[in-house]
């Protein structure tokens, strides 16, 4: 906290806190002289201030470099350790911990997942496997509005929350995912549609996020059961086949 407030976010902050600490090792010689002057004399304020600006310049300017260094440091560290580093996306903990803050005000969760994926690993390898993966989260983060949220959770399942979503929003963001991505890998001329099955469950006022998380699970093996490539939404109903309205 005191290095976030001490660092500098540009130019004209470094400049600023510059000054700023100038004047306060030049205010505490002022008063260190003044405090001796009986004894040594004084040399007045403007003495006191250049003489601290010559002795601790270099020694605040670096100070202040390296503050605002481990500042974005930190912030980087903090970056990476909510985000999936193949994907970009946030990973399971960070999102848990943003979906558990928003759900109490109701939404959708959405669990997303790359139907027969395994044949895609096998046939053409783990790095088609990731250019997948890849190409999955950057569709899930072209289809999502500004505020939902969206994971990798591992492997490839994927998940998204939208908070304070209604049905109709649910339902139309869930087919999109449903939908898929079409991929050619490389070194072959073969386009490869990969679809996604995906579960989703609506969260009620102050329902917690692991109650809906397994009810979204519940949805998801209902949509795999009835052949993949499609949504199922559980609200606290029977689970409900989108995969009409998806066709």
């Amino acid at each position: 906290m005191l290095v976030r407030l001490l660092a500098p976010t540009g130019r004209v902050s470094f400049l600023i806190r510059l000054v700023l600490v100038m004047l306060l090792i030049g205010a505490m010689n002022y008063g260190r002289d003044r405090y001796l002057s009986p004894y040594n004399g004084y040399d007045g304020y403007w003495n006191n201030f250049f003489e601290a600006a010559i002795i601790a310049a270099p020694f605040s300017y670096l100070s202040l470099a390296m503050v605002g260094h481990l500042n974005s440091l930190q912030l980087r560290l903090a970056h990476l350790a909510g985000t999936d580093v193949l994907t970009g996306l946030a990973n399971r903990r960070a999102f848990m911990e943003r979906a558990g803050a928003a759900v109490g005000d109701g939404g959708v969760f959405m669990m997303i997942d790359a139907d027969h994926f395994k044949m895609i690993n096998d046939r053409y390898g783990h790095d088609v496997g990731d250019v997948f993966l890849r190409a999955i989260a950057d569709h899930i983060k072209s289809e999502v509005r500004k505020d939902d949220l969206c994971a990798r959770f591992g492997g490839e399942e994927f998940a998204v929350f939208m908070p304070q979503a209604a049905r109709a929003d649910a339902l139309a963001l869930g087919q999109r995912l449903a939908a898929g991505v079409r991929v050619t890998p490389e070194h072959t001329a073969v386009e490869v549609h990969v679809t996604c099955s995906v579960g989703a469950a609506a969260a009620g006022p102050n329902e917690e996020l692991a109650a809906v998380i397994r009810a979204a699970d519940q949805a998801l093996y209902q949509a795999k059961a009835a052949g993949r490539a499609r949504l199922v939404l559980w609200d606290n109903r029977p689970p409900t086949d989108t995969s009409s309205a998806a066709a």
